[in-house]
């Protein structure tokens, strides 16, 4: 069976001295008065696009975002997008496996648009990184992971900033039943699993989930399964019985109702629509 493409961090010639599962790029200097166009992809490592100036789209999970001044996306491994990039378009690219460092405890939204002054805050970190980076003096290592690990408190910090205070044990009840979807969601589609897993009641996750977003957990755990769908249907050639199987489907009559019912399409009028 097909899967989406995924890629990897490209490792240099051991001559050049590179430092395995990092990269930072400078975006002008990657450009080079070329405009990126990417197409859907997944990666196995973790990436931040700044940018400082430019513009373009960028779709994560088929959200699509409109690239503007001072806009921070932040992806997890795994998760599937395309990017186009203007040509004049300025900032940087971070890439870390999680070998490297590990950032899942870092709650940071996949895009936020920064003000001017919290850019400027974080701009000089960045570029301390890309100096280690590029002139690797003695335990250059060690200060790109500190320079690493203040970018992210910086990032989660502004992300943990914009939730209400009284939210904040909601918030990270939401995240980490999010997390467990993502793992468990192929297996196990039951309230009942992951409330168990959080030491909750099937009640009580549900008040949390429908405070924060208005959802019932069901409906979040559904919205995931039809979101990798998605992401097979449009990244893959894969046939639907295939894909149904991939996500834990015996029967894919069951599944195309359950895709149809939740998007509106069966799943290949979406692929054929959408691709």
């Amino acid at each position: 069976m097909e899967k989406i493409p995924v890629r990897c961090i490209k490792e240099e010639k051991p001559k050049s001295n590179s430092i395995e599962g990092f990269k930072i790029y400078d975006l002008e200097k990657l450009l080079n008065g070329n405009i990126m166009h990417q197409k859907t992809h997944r990666h196995n490592f973790y990436f931040i696009l700044l940018i400082e100036s430019g513009n373009g789209k960028h779709s994560i999970d088929f959200n699509t975002h409109t690239i503007s001044k001072y806009n921070v996306f932040f992806l997890r491994p795994g998760q599937v997008h395309s990017l186009i990039l203007s040509a004049d378009s300025k900032g940087y690219i971070i890439q870390f496996t999680e070998d490297f460092f590990q950032a899942r405890k870092f709650k940071i939204a996949n895009s936020q648009q920064l003000n001017d002054g919290i850019y400027h805050e974080i701009k000089p970190v960045v570029s301390k990184i890309e100096n280690e980076y590029i002139n690797k003096r003695k335990d250059y290592r060690t200060v790109i992971l500190s320079c690493l690990k203040i970018l992210l408190i910086e990032l989660s910090r502004y992300n943990f900033n914009s939730i209400p205070k009284k939210n904040h044990y909601n918030q990270q009840r939401l995240e980490e039943l999010l997390e467990l979807i993502e793992i468990y969601f192929k297996e196990q589609k039951t309230v009942a699993f992951y409330s168990e897993k959080m030491n909750l009641t099937t009640y009580q996750l549900n008040t949390i989930t429908k405070a924060l977003l208005g959802k019932t957990p069901s409906m979040l755990i559904n919205e995931y399964v039809v979101l990798e769908a998605k992401r097979l249907l449009l990244a893959t050639n894969n046939q639907v019985q295939q894909i149904a199987y991939l996500l834990g489907y015996e029967d894919v009559s069951y599944f195309i109702r359950f895709f149809k019912k939740n998007t509106s399409y069966s799943p290949e009028a979406f692929r054929k629509n959408f691709e």
